[in-house]
C-alpha cells in the first residue's frame, strides 16, 4: 500500500514528495484528544442542544468564534462581527388549527397535521371535494367552470392508475406526485382556494404523524424570509385521515372508498362531497436571529479563488425534559472543521500556505432545512463564480447498521459530473490517511438521494463542485441518546485527516 501511495503522489504535481512529508507531519496535529474535547463541549448540556436561534446555539457560535480567533483565522464578514454572518429567519408556527362542522371538531396534534405554511384564518366557508386534486393534460379533477374562490378543497392522496398498474400521468410505475400533497395544494391555491386538505386512506398513519408533529414542532418552523415572497406565501397542506374526512363531509368512510374506486376508473368525482366548515388557524410569528461562523485563511497565489469547508453546528435543542445534545449530529463534523482550520494555520505559520483561500464556515439552521448554507449561497461573502469547491461534513463519528462488522469507512459523495478531479483527490486522501480505512465513494450520477440531505446540497444546487463526508444513520439519530461518549474518536480522527488532505488538494490543484 505504501508503494502504491508513493506512486500516486508522484503522479500529482501539486502533491510532491516533500509536500507529502509535510502534510503527513502536519496532519498529525489533528488529534483524538482535541477532537474529543470539542465534541464534549458542543454536546454538553450547557449548550442545550444548540437549537437555531436559542441561547444554546448562541453559546456554541461564541465558542466557535473564540476558537477561530485563537487559531488565527481572519474574520471576513463585513457586517457586524467579522466572524459572524448574521441573518434573520421567519418563525412561522401556529398555536391552534381546527376544522369544525356542526358539533364535530378536529384539532391539530390530534386529527390534523399541517405540512408547510398556511396563512392565519378564522372563517366559515365551503369545503369541496376535488378528487385526486390533479390538473394535468392527461387527467384533470378541475372542470373549467369550477369556482374555488374563498373555498377550502379536499383531495385524496395518490393518483389514478391504469389496469396494468402504471400511473396514468407518468405512464410508468413511478408516481408523479410524491411531495406530501404540496404540489396539489399549489394547484388548488392558484385556482383561488384559500387552503387545501389531503385525505389519507390510512387513518392510523395520520395519527402517528400528528403525534410526531406535536413532539418535534415545538411551536415554530423557521424559514428564510425570501421564501415568504414566493408565490402567494401559501405552500401548506392539512393532512387528515379518511375517517375524519367522512366526518367533515357528513358521509361514511365506505362511501369515500367507493368514490375512489370510481376515480380509479377514470370517472371524475369533483363536487361529490360539499360541506360547510369553520376553519381556524391562529399563527404565531416573529423573527429569529442566528449566524454562520466564518473564518478565512488567504491563499498565497490565487487569493481571490475559494474553497469552502462547512459543517452544521446546530441541532434539535430541548424537547420537554430531554436535551438533544447531537454529539455525532453534528458536533463531530464541527470539531473536524476546527481541527482542519487549526492545521492550516499551523502550516501558514511555517510559511506553507494554500494557493487558494479557504473559508471555514460552521453553519446554523441545517436542522430547519439547510437554512444557513442556503442563506450563504443567496448572500455569499465571496463570489460563487470564484468558489471552486465546497466540502461538507455531517455525522462522521459513528457507524451505521450496514457496517457493524467493518466500521473503518466513510461515505464520500461527490457531484462528479461537474469536476472529475474530485474523484482522484478523494481517492488519494483516503489511501493516504490509513491503509486499513475503506472509504466508499458515491457519485451524483448514481441517482441516489440518500446522501443529499445536508448543507453541501445548497452548493450543489448552484453548480459548485462538492465533496460530502458522512457515515450514515444510526440508532441514536435525532434522539437524546446521541451523546459524546458514543462517538468513535479513532474513526473521527482518521476522517478529519482525510478531510484535511482533500481540502488542501482542492486549494492547491
Amino acid at each position: 500500500m505504501k508503494t502504491l501511495i508513493f506512486l500516486v503522489l508522484l503522479a500529482l504535481p501539486v502533491f510532491g514528495v516533500s509536500q507529502s512529508v509535510q502534510l503527513e507531519e502536519y496532519s498529525g496535529n489533528i488529534t483524538l484528544e482535541e477532537l474529543k474535547e470539542i465534541v464534549l463541549t458542543l454536546a454538553s448540556d450547557e449548550f442545550e442542544g444548540r437549537d437555531t436561534g436559542t441561547k444554546g446555539q448562541k453559546l456554541a457560535a461564541e465558542y466557535l468564534r473564540k476558537q477561530f480567533i485563537e487559531i488565527g483565522l481572519e474574520g471576513p464578514s463585513e457586517s457586524g462581527d467579522p466572524y459572524y454572518q448574521e441573518f434573520s429567519l421567519s418563525r412561522s408556527g401556529f398555536q391552534t388549527l381546527s376544522l369544525i362542522r356542526g358539533v364535530d371538531s378536529l384539532f391539530s396534534d390530534k386529527e390534523l397535521v399541517l405540512v408547510g405554511q398556511c396563512p392565519p384564518m378564522d372563517l366559515e366557508t365551503e369545503l369541496i371535494f376535488v378528487g385526486y386534486g390533479i390538473d394535468d393534460p392527461i387527467y384533470s379533477d378541475y372542470p373549467v367552470d369550477l369556482s374555488l374562490e374563498g373555498k377550502l378543497v379536499a383531495f385524496m392522496s395518490g393518483e389514478p392508475k391504469e389496469k396494468n398498474g402504471k400511473y396514468l400521468i407518468s405512464g410508468t410505475y413511478l408516481p408523479q406526485y410524491t411531495d406530501r400533497g404540496l404540489t396539489k395544494a399549489k394547484i388548488a391555491l392558484k385556482k383561488g382556494a384559500i387552503g387545501a386538505i389531503m385525505i389519507n386512506p390510512d387513518q392510523e398513519q395520520v395519527k402517528k404523524l400528528a403525534s410526531m408533529n406535536k413532539r418535534f414542532r415545538s411551536g415554530m418552523q423557521l424559514r428564510l424570509p425570501q421564501q415568504e415572497t414566493e408565490g402567494k406565501s401559501i405552500s401548506g397542506v392539512i393532512h387528515i385521515g379518511i375517517d375524519d374526512a367522512a366526518i367533515l363531509f357528513n358521509t361514511s368512510t365506505s362511501s369515500i372508498l367507493k368514490t375512489v374506486e370510481k376515480m380509479d376508473k377514470g370517472k371524475t368525482q369533483t363536487g361529490k362531497y360539499v360541506s360547510s366548515v369553520k376553519a381556524s388557524l391562529i399563527s404565531s410569528g416573529a423573527n429569529v436571529e442566528t449566524e454562520n461562523v466564518v473564518g478565512l485563511i488567504k491563499g498565497s497565489e490565487l487569493p481571490d479563488e475559494y474553497v469552502i469547508l462547512t459543517a452544521h453546528y446546530d441541532h434539535l435543542g430541548k424537547r420537554e425534559k430531554s436535551i438533544y445534545n447531537g454529539a455525532d449530529d453534528n458536533a463531530t463534523g464541527t470539531a473536524a472543521l476546527v481541527e482542519v482550520a487549526e492545521t492550516f494555520m499551523q502550516m501558514a505559520r511555517s510559511c506553507i500556505r494554500p494557493k487558494r483561500s479557504v473559508l471555514f464556515m460552521p453553519v446554523s439552521g441545517e436542522e430547519k432545512g439547510l437554512l444557513g448554507s442556503r442563506y450563504y449561497v443567496q448572500n455569499p461573502i465571496f463570489p460563487l463564480n470564484k468558489t471552486v469547491a465546497a466540502i461538507n461534513m455531517d455525522m462522521i463519528g459513528r457507524t451505521d447498521p450496514d457496517h457493524s462488522e467493518n466500521p473503518d469507512y466513510v461515505y464520500v459523495f461527490m457531484n462528479d459530473t461537474l469536476n472529475s478531479s474530485l474523484d482522484s483527490i478523494a481517492q488519494l486522501a483516503g489511501s493516504y490517511v490509513d491503509s486499513n480505512f475503506a472509504p466508499e465513494y458515491i457519485y451524483n450520477s448514481s441517482g441516489t438521494s440518500r446522501y443529499r440531505g445536508s448543507d453541501h446540497a445548497s452548493f450543489q444546487n448552484v453548480n459548485i463542485p462538492i465533496l460530502y463526508f458522512f457515515c450514515g444513520i444510526h440508532e441514536d439519530y435525532h434522539k437524546p441518546s446521541d451523546t459524546w461518549e458514543k462517538v468513535e474518536y479513532d474513526k473521527l480522527t482518521t476522517i478529519s485527516k482525510m478531510v484535511f488532505i482533500s481540502t488542501w488538494e482542492l486549494a492547491n490543484q
